[in-house]
């Protein structure tokens, strides 16, 4: 690798290299022509030439072995590898300290299966209010049908059945399945959806399911478009806000961000 000149040096050779090419063209000057035997020595008259170019040849060289000194380049020519790995045990940034992890809260520290999680999401008065509007359609519905038994009301307990059941078709991975072949009785079907009810009062509460009272929906609508399932929405949204702790991870400026 040919080493830097420094400016002293560069400006020296420089100054040789103007004086050469003077003498040159005084020589040029006495002598107009060349002896009819003789020629000009290529290889003397254009060594100047040559070195200039080996210089600037060896000068772009060092430059670019300079600017890979931190990095190998790839086979496609673009990618670039650094030679030295970055290192491992730096300090942490304060954005990145999480100040509180996340689990259960007071509300939800008593928790002890999955019946009473779903309790604290879905609360007694949430199934209180969802059987009422319910039955509340139900009752509006009533006398389209000849016998009373297939317009009876629902309660709480069948309403959980009836949500259990959906569930356990999202869990069997059924709901692109043809309702009826979950009750089938020829080996097909699933049992518990037999012997949880029939497969004309699970269609029946599926068609009645309702999360707001019909009666008053229409003058909500004209203020809220969500009306229909606002209250009950709102009322789940507070329950899972306040039976789990989010992460909270403290930063810089003391604000805290929330995930």
């Amino acid at each position: 690798m040919a080493r830097y000149r420094t400016f002293d040096e560069e400006m020296q050779h420089l100054r040789n290299l103007l004086d050469t090419v003077s003498s040159d063209e005084e020589n040029l000057e006495e002598d107009n022509d060349f002896p009819e035997n003789e020629e000009p020595d290529d290889e003397e008259y254009f060594s100047n030439h040559d070195s200039s170019t080996e210089i600037e040849s060896d000068s772009e060289n060092d430059v670019s072995d300079s600017s890979t000194d931190d990095y190998f380049i790839g086979r496609d020519n673009a990618t670039k590898w650094n030679k030295e790995k970055f290192r491992a045990n730096v300090r942490i940034s304060a954005k990145n300290i999480v100040s509180k992890l996340p689990g259960n809260t007071p509300f939800s520290k008593n928790v002890t299966s999955p019946v009473d999680a779903w309790n604290l999401l879905i609360s007694y008065d949430m199934m209180k209010k969802l059987v009422q509007w319910t039955n509340i359609f139900i009752d509006s519905i009533r006398e389209r049908f000849s016998r009373e038994r297939d317009a009876k009301e629902t309660n709480e307990a069948e309403m959980k059945a009836f949500i259990g059941l959906l569930y356990l078709i999202g869990l069997h991975k059924s709901s692109h399945v043809y309702i009826r072949d979950l009750w089938a009785t020829d080996g097909t079907g699933i049992e518990i959806f037999r012997t949880t009810m029939s497969s004309t009062r699970f269609y029946f509460l599926l068609r009645c399911l309702r999360f707001d009272d019909i009666q008053t929906r229409q003058s909500r609508k004209e203020l809220d478009k969500l009306a229909p399932i606002r209250e009950f929405f709102e009322k789940f949204v507070e329950n899972c806000q306040k039976s789990v702790q989010r992460w909270r991870i403290r930063d810089n400026r003391r604000k805290t961000g929330v995930f």
